[in-house]
């Protein structure tokens, strides 16, 4: 989204799509050797749990977040997950959520996902769209974007500065889009100061104070954005900063831990917030645009 743009040793943004009530819907019932596994509502589980011996889910209560299950024994058990782990689809069944980009007719999108995201295959055209309940929301980088390398759940653009990498992600919530300074060099670029990006859609931005971005559509908020963030790869000891994370331990080993990669900073990683702004819709036919600063 819009707030989700950062600068990086990574720079990087995320968006997350706007809560919304789950609604549970009809789900099959799976057996094995006759033993019933879902029943479609609490009355049938209870009586399947107690034949079979066994905790049977009460499928009309399944969300993207939660599951319920009659015990064998009487009551229920509720599961709960703090991240989507399932989707419906269109026909009111249920997939494991899978964030493998899959190419379409419009460009890359995840196989299953609660996000209805896509990312650009490349050339003129915004870079990622994420739409929600007929309402959508996009970001266009300045130039054409070329072909991007696809690996799993991310796309890379290389070079959209000189050695800069554009890398957007998806999400069990929505996408995250981070620039990757692979070089010295690169990390000279008098634009790596301020990204812009294109806002398109017809969401309405609006940010609070802590600098959390929000895309609202006739008061409905279909994404938000936490403040930017941008990480280096160090992976050695370094000196703690109120921006960065404390140093190594005295005797760390300084290639143990986790590494920054473009998903997330390294163990040792220094860490800096990044200023984020948009421009307003102005008369006429430009673009809004959303900047991300450097501090």
């Amino acid at each position: 989204m819009t707030a989700t743009i950062a600068l990086t040793g990574m720079l990087a943004g995320s968006l997350l799509t706007g809560s919304g009530s789950a609604q549970a819907a009809p789900v099959e019932s799976a057996s094995t050797a006759g033993d019933v596994s879902v029943a479609p509502d609490a009355a049938s589980a209870v009586k399947a749990a107690k034949r079979s011996g066994h905790r049977v889910e009460v499928g009309s209560a399944r969300t993207e977040l939660t599951q319920l299950f009659a015990n064998p024994t009487g009551g229920f058990t509720a599961e709960a997950a703090v991240m989507p782990q399932r989707t419906q689809r269109a026909d009111g069944s249920w997939a494991d959520i899978d964030l493998s980009l899959r190419r379409s007719a419009a460009g890359w999108t995840p196989a299953a996902s609660v996000a209805d995201v896509r990312f650009s295959a490349g050339g003129s055209g915004p870079a990622v769209v994420l739409s929600r309940a007929g309402k959508s929301l996009s970001l266009s980088w300045p130039t054409r974007l070329p072909k991007p390398t696809v690996s799993g759940e991310a796309a890379t653009y290389a070079d959209v500065l000189p050695g800069t990498d554009l890398v957007l992600r998806a999400t069990r919530t929505g996408f995250t889009h981070v620039f990757v300074v692979r070089t010295a060099q690169a990390a000279a670029e008098p634009r790596l100061r301020e990204l812009r990006f294109a806002l398109g859609g017809n969401a309405r931005i609006t940010r609070s104070g802590d600098g959390r971005l929000s895309a609202v559509v006739g008061g409905q908020e279909i994404a938000s954005a936490e403040p930017a963030v941008m990480w280096d790869s160090t992976v050695g000891s370094v000196a703690s900063t109120s921006a960065g994370r404390a140093s190594a331990p005295t005797g760390a080993d300084p290639a143990s831990g986790a590494r920054s990669t473009d998903a997330a900073p390294g163990d040792r990683a220094r860490v800096a917030t990044v200023s984020a702004d948009f421009l307003r819709r102005t008369p006429g036919p430009s673009p809004r645009r959303a900047a991300a600063h450097r501090r």
